[in-house]
């Protein structure tokens, strides 16, 4: 099956687990790229969405060895399981590549992206950096987590556009969080 996004030729290598469909039919979904001309194992993985943002058209929202926005010059190597929300925005969390030259460690080499109504994929939030849990009490973020699956049947996300998130932090303690979808 042709892969949107990816050069003339490019194909989807299989479908993973790794999917979500809301109650408008719209789909987010990551899965892997059949190596050949202009796909590597540099880039032979993404997340694609259709939704009523992408005019209910298949595109690729995020690729491996891709600008990972907000992450100055990192690129993405990995991607968890996507959710889209009711009004189709999508939430994913993902692996930076580790690189001196981005600056990218083991510390701060995970995030959470989102995509707003107006297309736009933004950082939410992303390992090694200052979380200010109550006014004064600011903790450095470890880890972060989509506390549900599709598979499950449980979503991280709410019908008042709210993402339940776990929070973990580098003095061991860790958190829910709602963020709420811009």
């Amino acid at each position: 099956f042709p892969a949107p996004g990816v050069v003339p030729g490019g194909l989807f290598n299989g479908f993973t687990e790794g999917a979500s469909l809301n109650g408008g039919n719209e789909l987010a979904f990551r899965t892997a790229l059949r190596t050949g001309p202009g796909v590597t194992s540099a880039n032979n993985a993404g997340l694609w969405v259709r939704s009523r943002f992408t005019g209910n058209t298949l595109t690729l929202a995020a690729r491996k060895g891709f600008a990972a926005p907000g992450a100055s010059t990192a690129t993405f190597a990995s991607f968890d399981v996507p959710f889209v929300a009711d009004d189709g925005g999508e939430v994913f969390t993902a692996t930076l590549t580790m690189s001196t030259a981005t600056g990218v460690t083991a510390i701060n080499d995970r995030g959470l992206w989102l995509r707003n109504a107006a297309g736009a994929l933004t950082p939410a939030l992303r390992e090694g950096t200052a979380f200010t849990l109550a006014p004064g009490d600011i903790r450095i973020v470890s880890n972060i987590t989509l506390p549900a699956t599709p598979g499950s049947g449980r979503n991280p996300l709410s019908a008042e556009g709210r993402l339940l998130v776990l929070v973990s932090f580098t003095d061991g303690s860790s958190a829910l969080y709602h963020f709420v979808l811009p």
